[in-house]
């Protein structure tokens, strides 16, 4: 006799009608209930594998994006080393233009006046 237990026999069977079973059906009903464990107990533990996997999974992504914020932090600070750069490259190159111009206009101050000389002498 094989004893499928599901929930509206285990509610509809009471103490009464457990009393008048023999012990081989007792025995049969406790295998089918351990296999019910067995199989349950299964799907438990693929269930608490699967959580762990999306767990590890939302870990990693919490960790891209802690990663994700160090990097935009590295590259801000590296652009605005960069621009600190260009902006002292261009201000030495504007020096340098200034030196330039004024070492020019020394040169061409001189050659004005030798040309104003020139000019001035007659011949």
């Amino acid at each position: 006799m094989r004893f499928a237990l599901c929930s509206k026999e285990r509610d509809i069977m009471d103490n009464k009608q457990l009393k008048k079973l023999s012990r081989r059906e007792l025995l049969e009903i406790l295998v089918e209930q351990s296999k019910e464990i067995d199989r349950l107990q299964s799907r438990l533990d693929e269930a608490n594998r699967q959580l762990a996997k999306r767990e590890i999974i939302i870990a990693d992504t919490g960790n891209i994006a802690r990663a994700s914020l160090q990097l935009n932090d590295i590259f801000t600070v590296a652009q605005r080393a960069a621009d600190q750069y260009l902006d002292s490259i261009r201000a030495i190159h504007q020096q340098i233009k200034e030196v330039a111009g004024a070492d020019r206009l020394q040169n061409e101050l001189p050659m004005e006046e030798a040309s104003v000389k020139n000019e001035a002498i007659p011949e």
